[in-house]
């Protein structure tokens, strides 16, 4: 009998986890790779795309976004659910906009401004002004981070830097 975790990847597509700084894209990717038997790859680190045997497939997805196809078929092949999680700047928005024509499952990750900030602080490992820089220029490209993800957007961060558990967050991307 399978798993869930080894069912999911014949029944869903590649999926991108975008959005504020600090909602727990990357701790949200370590729970499905833990939990569900995801290949999870994180974007941002250093060599993630390299591991995952994609990367010279994703240097061309970020120079020519008609390479998206090439990239998505590179993530089908794999055995196991793919998800990448990103936090990308908005410059990059056709990038992600290309990724869904392709067929990925775009998901922002959003909630409380003021407390996915200080986490932010609380982490310690880069310059706040990175934060309040990038949320800033979420904030200008509103309209066209909406037009892309749509009612894809999840409520992860609430008040008093309370984070939605995976298990829900789960539930609402895959069940």
């Amino acid at each position: 009998m399978f798993s869930q975790a080894q069912t999911l990847s014949v029944r869903h597509a590649p999926a991108i986890i975008c959005g504020i700084p600090a909602s727990g894209k990357s701790t949200y990717g370590r729970w499905l790779e833990r939990e569900k038997n995801v290949l999870f790859i994180d974007v941002e680190e250093e060599d993630a795309l390299e591991s995952a045997g994609i990367d010279e497939l994703g240097d061309a997805l970020f120079a020519d976004t008609a390479q998206a196809p090439s990239f998505v078929n590179a993530l089908r092949r794999s055995k196991r659910q793919v998800v990448l999680a990103w936090g990308f700047p908005t410059s990059c928005l056709p990038c992600i906009a290309a990724l869904k024509d392709a067929g990925v499952d775009t998901w922002w990750f959003d909630g409380d401004r003021a407390s996915a900030r200080q986490s932010f602080i609380d982490r310690a490992d880069m310059s706040v002004d990175l934060f309040d820089s990038q949320l800033a220029d979420i904030e200008a490209h509103w309209p066209d981070i909406i037009q892309i993800f749509g009612a894809r957007m999840i409520q992860v961060v609430g008040p008093g830097q309370a984070y939605l558990p995976p298990k829900q967050i789960y539930m609402q991307m895959f069940c």
